[in-house]
């Protein structure tokens, strides 16, 4: 397990501050994790909407419903893509 034994203190500017934690707000991660993940190269996403979790379900519950196992592999790739492109943070 890594440990983070290195403080870094840094003056930003009110509206710094608060566009740095409402970004980390809207993506569901710590200030912290927001500047970690910046750094490697990745900028995070903002978490979807609800609408799009309760779209995703009723995908799974097609996806058990289908007879046709080729078919069921096929929307499975197509869920986890989508999930993918809506909800990992990008590489710069």
């Amino acid at each position: 397990m890594r440990t983070r034994d290195n403080l870094i203190k840094v003056h930003l500017t009110e509206d710094e501050s608060e566009r740095l934690k409402s970004y980390a707000v809207a993506c569901g991660i710590t200030q912290s994790a927001l500047i970690r993940t910046l750094i490697q190269g990745r900028i995070p996403k903002p978490l979807p909407p609800e609408p799009f979790w309760a779209m995703l379900n009723e995908l799974y519950i097609i996806h058990s419903g289908l007879q046709c196992i080729d078919k069921q592999q096929e929307l499975e790739a197509f869920i986890l893509r989508l999930q993918t492109a809506v909800t990992l943070p990008e590489r710069v």
